[in-house]
């Protein structure tokens, strides 16, 4: 029998670390087809002992008789704590751990126990067990498809923003540079709204009307003809989407929409409604579209209508949703949000990539923009809708308004008064039916035991003690009811004739349309150090995942793995299966490059 020991051996009973014993390659050393193993208990330095043949049980005690130079080995037998046994007559092997050697006049007593994963783990197949963690999210042909990091990045830093227009298929900018928010560069945005064209009789009613979802189109002296795309700040020689806006809501109140037709074409009636302001790419393909008609805004720029018209291939968004923008975004734990900069939409990462699209369908009367990802479709139309910039309210108005608030206050302050009138009806009543029930005692005290009048009274004073405390809980709930009305009718309430609402988020969202938000974290280190340590979290079912061959390009020094549920058969008892699912539940790092292990 052939005993070798092994000096300072990283493996443990604990489990903690393995090496692969299921790929074989040759040991650069001896060019011998090899497991990581047996490479790396070549590299330690060893003692072997040539014994008699025994019986070894898998775990005990046994005693070897050390060679004559045993005074040296024993100044640091110690050491030695991994061994393999190799009994050549009967073809057999095995590797122990050493549990304590003791060395007594040339004699070795060494206690045991066998190495369940090097000794029986290259026998091991698995079927449909579930892999809950994992380092490596590729073994070979078999990859993780649903994977993530087991800490969390934290951080305190801003948010990161990239233009969905501009990024890769990792979701990093293309130009290597994300949005700078307080960037004051221009940026041209696509004007989309209804358009109501009329004409009205002498009765001064809507006797013709037709209804339109339409892409402005300016001939700004700076634009060029059909220029769909309308700048969000005045510059030198162009109007701004608002002052466009602005001048078509003045327009609106006079005659001078002009339909196609020629010099003599009468001028009619509009008005504009649901006005959105959307990123370019939904505009692309309107130079096929129909005039509608045109609005003289100033003397060098008119305003052109063209029925929306937005078709992927043969669908178009006037019967059904089309993609504009679709967009596949690789793996980024970073990665927080999709969405506008205003309406961030959570994105939960799960080590794949994500496929983002970007819809619109609309009819003649409304109009609706989405967003698709992960299972989800977003409305996110009220993001790009720019509000009417300024609102009338007329002096009757004003007045109803007054007049309400007036009547709200009077009402709280009523409110309160009948609050403390129940209140202290609810006391008095509880002071006389307390009363009832103490006579009502007494009576029965006094009264013959075939009598129950006096209970009687007694039982209709409790009834009546029990009415006032409820109608004191009445009083004290309307009391602080008509304090709260009282307190938002007091509230400072300021009304002029004319109102002004500005949407800064349609600003915000116009300006950088779609975009995806990343977390700088200041823990990317030790996040990475957690995935090198204790691997990814994962939840998937996997298949014989060992003997599934590996190569360089796909297998790291090492993988660290657990299981949740462990399926497994092969060469052993069930003691032994027992014992291979306590060290894959539990979770070890194994190793395939011994090479590695003390880089």
């Amino acid at each position: 029998m052939n005993i070798t020991l092994y000096k300072k051996c990283i493996l443990s009973n604990s489990y903690s670390e393995v090496f692969d014993v299921f790929h074989k390659t040759k040991d650069p050393l001896t060019n011998e087809e090899t497991v990581a193993l047996q490479r790396y208990l070549s590299s330690l330095t060893k003692y072997e002992i040539t014994a008699d043949n025994v019986y070894v049980p898998n775990s005990g005690k046994i005693t070897l008789e050390l060679d004559f130079d045993y005074e040296n080995v024993s100044n640091n037998i110690y050491e030695y704590n991994y061994m393999y046994l190799e009994d050549t007559d009967n073809n057999f092997r095995r590797y122990c751990f050493i549990d304590d050697i003791t060395v007594v006049n040339g004699l070795a007593v060494i206690s045991f126990s066998e190495d369940i994963w090097s000794n029986y783990a290259s026998s091991m197949e698995i079927r449909k067990s579930l892999l809950v963690r994992s380092r490596a999210t590729k073994y070979g042909s078999w990859s993780i498809p649903f994977y993530a990091p087991g800490m969390g990045y934290e951080g305190n830093n801003p948010l990161k923003f990239n233009d969905i227009e501009a990024v890769d298929k990792e979701g990093n900018s293309i130009e290597g540079s994300e949005i700078q928010l307080s960037n004051t560069d221009n940026k041209n945005v696509a004007l989309i709204c209804q358009l109501q064209v009329y004409n009205l009789s002498q009765e001064g009613v809507i006797s013709d009307r037709k209804v339109y979802t339409v892409a402005a189109n300016t001939l700004d002296l700076d634009l060029s003809k059909y220029t769909f795309l309308f700048p969000l700040n005045t510059t030198t020689g162009k109007a701004s989407v608002y002052e466009i806006v602005r001048q078509l809501y003045i327009k609106s109140s006079e005659k001078q929409f002009i339909a196609p037709g020629g010099d003599n074409t009468p001028s009619l009636y509009y008005q504009i409604s649901n006005v959105l302001l959307l990123p370019g790419y939904f505009v692309r393909n309107q130079s096929t579209s129909i005039l509608i008609g045109h609005v003289n805004i100033t003397g060098s720029a008119t305003c052109h209508f063209y029925k929306l018209n937005i078709s992927i291939g043969n669908i178009s968004a006037n019967d059904s949703m089309v993609f504009v923008k679709t967009l596949t975004l690789d793996k980024n734990f970073k990665r927080i949000g999709i969405g506008c900069i205003t309406n961030l939409q959570p994105v939960v990462e799960n080590g794949t990539s994500i496929e983002v699209k970007i819809g619109i369908a609309y009819d003649d009367f409304s109009v609706g923009v989405y967003l698709v990802f992960q299972n989800k479709i977003i409305e996110i139309t009220n993001d790009f809708l720019l509000e009417i910039p300024i609102s009338v309210q007329t002096a009757d108005v004003t007045q109803q308004q007054l007049a309400n608030r007036e009547l709200k206050t009077m009402n709280a302050k009523l409110g309160i008064a009948n609050a403390g009138i129940d209140i202290a009806t609810g006391w008095m009543g509880a002071i006389i039916n307390a009363g009832m029930i103490g006579l009502g005692i007494e009576m029965n005290a006094v009264l013959p035991a075939t009598s129950y009048s006096g209970m009687s009274t007694g039982m209709k004073g409790a009834g009546g003690f029990a009415s006032s405390i409820n109608s004191v809980g009445k009083g004290i709930t309307a009391l602080i009811g008509s304090q709260k009305q009282l307190e938002v009718a007091n509230r400072s309430m300021f009304a002029t004739n004319k109102g002004t609402n500005i949407n800064y988020n349609v600003m915000l969202n116009a300006r950088f349309g779609i975009v995806i938000a990343y977390m700088q974290p200041d823990n990317e280190s030790e996040v990475q150090a957690n995935i090198n340590n204790t691997g990814y979290v994962c939840n998937e079912i996997v298949d014989d995942l060992f003997n599934k061959p590996i190569t360089d390009t796909v297998a790291t020094a090492y993988n660290v793995m657990r299981f949740e549920f462990a399926n497994i058969f092969g060469k052993f008892t069930q003691n032994i299966a027992k014992a291979l699912r306590a060290i894959l539940y539990n979770g070890f790092k194994i190793w395939y490059d011994e090479t590695k292990i003390n880089v």
